[in-house]
Formats: C-alpha cells, sequence, structure tokens
C-alpha cells in the first residue's frame, strides 16, 4: 500500500509542477524556432509547441484520477469487511460462540479498522492531489487561450507594422523621384539658357543694323564718285553718267535714325 501511495505522489506531483510560467511561454531563437523573423511568428510557433504538451499533461491528470479512484475502492472493500465482521460477531453471540472465535473476529476487526484508517488517508491524499492535477491543468488551458488571444494580437500588429513600412518605403521612392525630376528640370533649364546665351552672343557679334546699313551707303556712293570721276577724265566733254545710289528702304531710314540718335 505504502508502495501505491508513494507511486501516487510522483504522479500527482509530476503533473502539479507542469504548471505554466513565463519561460514556458517565452521566445526563442533555437531549434526549429530559426525559421521564424518577426517576434509575432517565432511566438506562434513557440504557442502552437506548447499547445503539442496538453494531451501528455491530460494523460498525465488522468492517471491521477485513476488512482484516486482505486484509493476510494480500498476505502470501500476495507468498510465492507469491517461490516462482515460485525456481522459475525453478531451470530457468533447469538449462538454463543465460544471466546477463541470472539476473540479471533476482535483480531480481524482491529486489523480491518487499522487497514481502514490507512486507506481513508491515502483516498484522502489521491483526491486532493487528482483536484490540484485538474486545477492545474484547467489553468495551463486558460493561460493558453489568453495567450493565444494575444498571439492573435501581435500578428494584428506585425501586418500593421508591415504595411507602414511599405507605405514608407513608397513615400521614401516617391520623395527620391521627387528630387530627381527636380534636377532634371534643373538641367533641362541650364539648357535653354545655353541656347539663349548663345543666340544672345550671334547677335551681339553682327553689331547694329543701322551701322551695318550705314556702312554699306557709304561704299556704294565712294563706287559711284569713283566711277563719274573715272568716266570724265576718259571723255572730257561727255557730261558724267550719272550713277544711283540703291534708296535706303523704309526699314534701313528707321535703322538710320535710330543709330543717330543712339
Amino acid at each position: 500500500m505504502f508502495i501505491i501511495l508513494g507511486i501516487l505522489g510522483l504522479v500527482a506531483g509530476g503533473a502539479l509542477a507542469y504548471k505554466p510560467s513565463r519561460e514556458y511561454l517565452q521566445i526563442n531563437v533555437g531549434g526549429f524556432f530559426k525559421g521564424a523573423t518577426s517576434p509575432a511568428q517565432k511566438a506562434r510557433l513557440k504557442y502552437d509547441n506548447a499547445k503539442k504538451d496538453i494531451p501528455a499533461i491530460r494523460a498525465k491528470v488522468v492517471k491521477t484520477m485513476g488512482a484516486r479512484a482505486m484509493r476510494v475502492k480500498d476505502v470501500q472493500a476495507q468498510a465492507a469487511i469491517i461490516e462482515k465482521l460485525k456481522k459475525e460477531l453478531a451470530q457468533a453471540q447469538k449462538i454463543g460462540a465460544n471466546p477463541e472465535v470472539l476473540l479471533g473476529i476482535g483480531k480481524d476487526f482491529a486489523k480491518a479498522k487499522a487497514a481502514l484508517t490507512a486507506a481513508q488517508a491515502r483516498a484522502e491524499a489521491a483526491t486532493a492531489a487528482a483536484k490540484e492535477a485538474q486545477d492545474s491543468l484547467q489553468e495551463i488551458v486558460d493561460q493558453l487561450e489568453d495567450t493565444g488571444a494575444q498571439i492573435e494580437g501581435m500578428e494584428a500588429d506585425h501586418e500593421l507594422a508591415e504595411v507602414i513600412k511599405f507605405n514608407a518605403g513608397i513615400r521614401q521612392q516617391s520623395n527620391d523621384m521627387h528630387s530627381k525630376l527636380s534636377e532634371l528640370g534643373e538641367a533641362m533649364r541650364a539648357g535653354q539658357r545655353e541656347l539663349e546665351e548663345a543666340r544672345a552672343a550671334d547677335e551681339l557679334s553682327k553689331g547694329k543694323t543701322s551701322d551695318v546699313e550705314r556702312a554699306k551707303i557709304a561704299r556704294d556712293s565712294a563706287a559711284a564718285d569713283g566711277l563719274a570721276e573715272l568716266q570724265a577724265m576718259l571723255n572730257p566733254a561727255a557730261k558724267p553718267a550719272e550713277v544711283t545710289v540703291p534708296a535706303a528702304t523704309p526699314a534701313d531710314e528707321l535703322n538710320a535714325t535710330v543709330g543717330k540718335n543712339s
């Protein structure tokens, strides 16, 4: 009996010792957790692994409950022996059995009573152990349920964090693109400035329009005078031929006027 009680204590103690703790659900990166990357994924793997231990814990609790049932049967058996001895004593006294018979019944009764007391103690201990094991199992199940809800929240937060990071990346790319487009616009404006400067330099190299036209008129007048002088030298009696100097256009006159005023 004492051996059975000792085994019962070990079973109950093992079940009670298996209580949830911070370390029980703590996230780590060892073993099969190496494949996880985010805290939520690591927590989910640890949680799923912890749930796998529930059947083994429940089996231990069932054994504890079975041991308690056996101890209760022991009490019932010893109680039945005592009731039987009571009836035997009553019959023996009724028929006037000799003292040795009565003493034998008394001796058996003393043994049965001691066995009943021991059985009752073991039954009480087994009942307490079974109840505590059941409570411990329920505590583990409840904590796992709470932890599962927390992990679902972590997973939702992780998804939101991924969306926020993705959006931040898009925003950064957009900012970079705006910067590049701004630099491209500046380069295009520099090209326009270069073209305008080249055109301005070309105009400046030509000089004022009035100056050019005035120089042409002066050259034509000199040529006409030279021709008249040459004709007079060849035929002094002849009237010098008239050389018409090309008339200035309205635009030339306007440019000449501008030239005088400038």
